[in-house]
């Protein structure tokens, strides 16, 4: 990451911790590819979802910590705003090694992780139970 980048990374999370403060994140896990239409933000979900795409080279999965190249494609993007009148909204990408929908233990540790960068002690509340009998 250059200086510009590192700086530009830095004014954005003061940015980001300046808009949530003291409200709840709205979040969303999203396979990349996946259409938003008709979520809840869906405008600044596309738009932090565009971003984190285009700059993925740059980027580390938030899980193994790996850059993402064409060999370790991103494959799902965590996504957070604030739940009152978002502007834009923070992302952070899953590698394809590290992407398994059917077991998001990992990911949630992953994520809880990222999560207390921002906010200290933040906790994600508990994934739904999907009753499958």
């Amino acid at each position: 990451m250059s200086r510009a980048d590192n700086r530009a990374f830095k004014s954005d999370k003061r940015r980001f911790i300046r808009q949530i403060a003291g409200h709840p994140l709205d979040t969303a896990l999203i396979e990349v590819g996946t259409s938003l239409v008709g979520h809840r933000h869906a405008r600044v979900f596309a738009d932090a979802t565009g971003d984190a795409c285009r700059s993925a080279s740059g980027m580390k999965c938030m899980a193994c910590a790996q850059t993402f190249t064409n060999m370790r494609p991103m494959a799902a993007v965590l996504l957070a705003c604030s739940s009152v009148r978002p502007s834009f909204a923070s992302s952070s990408g899953i590698c394809l090694a590290c992407w398994r929908p059917d077991d998001l233990s990992e990911i949630e540790i992953a994520a809880t992780r990222v999560l207390r960068k921002v906010i200290p002690n933040g906790e994600f509340e508990p994934l739904p139970v999907h009753d499958t009998s």
